[in-house]
């Protein structure tokens, strides 16, 4: 790669993160910043006469959490929890609440004075704004005027009945499932580690080639899928790189970087993911396979790594401890792009 290609880093318009969630086949959004972490719905404990829109209560690594189930309080009934729900986890006020959602779409970047569709079209108070997104439209969520919402509801067919997780749970596989899960949330992880250069405590974790890696939130610009003939070859140019790509008017190189991590290279699908990263000095769109998670990590999940214990492990800054069965690699970001090999001089 000719240093030409790295493009440099300008200031582009106000941009923000949103995660895109379904709750009753409609899209929502909530921003990343609101997010402290997205975990598999568990086993919750469900407090006597608890009104409806109160899920349960997770032991979340020693904090508790309260889970909000927003059917109800968006005029429907949940007839049963399935394994692929999730809980997102936000930050609300001073403590944290859950959010029983659907699904996770994905995470997109909104340039809010372009994309609002209408302030409010649908008046209700926990809207703030509606948009268009791939021919779908997002209802923004206002967190706070959507627990309010919740706690003035009167729920007229409320008879303050006792119900229990494990009666909504669609069959005893999932029953047993959700309860294995409540036992891994609950564990404090007591690892005595110590880990320097992270002082932000928001991941991204992605996947290669059924692989986790993750990169530190302050990293990243933005995310963006996109159709393979939309990235414009560079002749003369490494394999690794895959070209470049028009991103509002900024041209910026397009990497695959397996090979510095010592993964098998499989083709690069029509449809890619990238993710858009800031080093020191450049900006560039690392190809990855998925995008999985945006986690906010507690220092004592992280485990260190001896990073010059192989060419490989060079680019690995730390490991960390995502769920139960699995460990996430952290890059270190600024070490790849670094790289020697990254950039050539001469054309081959």
């Amino acid at each position: 790669m000719t240093k030409e290609l790295m493009i440099h880093k300008e200031n582009d318009p106000e941009r923000s993160l949103y995660i895109i969630f379904t709750v009753m086949n409609k899209l929502f959004a909530l921003p990343i910043e609101q997010i402290s972490e997205i975990i598999q719905l568990p086993e919750m404990d469900v407090p006597n006469n608890a009104p409806p829109y109160l899920a349960g209560l997770i032991n979340l690594r020693g904090q508790i959490i309260t889970a909000i189930d927003p059917y109800p309080i968006l005029g429907s009934e949940r007839s049963v929890y399935k394994q692929d729900n999730l809980v997102i986890v936000t930050s609300f006020e001073e403590g944290s609440i859950g959010l029983v959602v659907d699904a996770i779409i994905d995470t997109v970047n909104f340039d809010i004075n372009e994309s609002v569709v209408a302030s409010n079209p649908i008046n209700d108070p926990y809207i703030d704004f509606v948009s268009m997104w791939e021919s779908n439209l997002i209802y923004f969520l206002n967190l706070g005027a959507f627990l309010k919402k919740a706690e003035s509801e009167s729920f007229e067919d409320y008879t303050n009945k006792e119900k229990s997780f494990k009666s909504l749970a669609a069959d005893e596989a999932s029953a047993s499932k959700f309860k294995k899960r409540a036992a891994g949330l609950s564990k404090v992880i007591k690892t005595d580690v110590s880990i320097a250069g992270y002082n932000d405590k928001k991941y991204v974790l992605f996947s290669l080639n059924n692989e986790i890696y993750g990169v530190n939130l302050k990293s990243v610009k933005e995310f963006c899928k996109e159709n393979l003939s939309s990235v414009v070859p560079v002749p003369c140019t490494p394999k690794f790189i895959i070209g470049v790509y028009n991103l509002r008017g900024e041209f910026i190189t397009v990497i695959d970087i397996k090979p510095f991590l010592g993964i098998v290279d499989n083709p690069v699908r029509e449809r890619v993911k990238f993710i858009v990263i800031n080093s020191d000095c450049f900006k560039v769109a690392v190809i990855v396979d998925d995008i999985l998670d945006i986690d906010e990590i507690a220092e004592e999940r992280k485990l260190t790594v001896n990073n010059e214990s192989s060419a490989v492990n060079k680019y690995i800054s730390s490991e960390l401890i995502w769920d139960d069965e699995r460990i996430a690699s952290i890059l270190d970001v600024d070490r790849l792009l670094k790289e020697e090999n990254i950039f050539v001089e001469d054309a081959v």
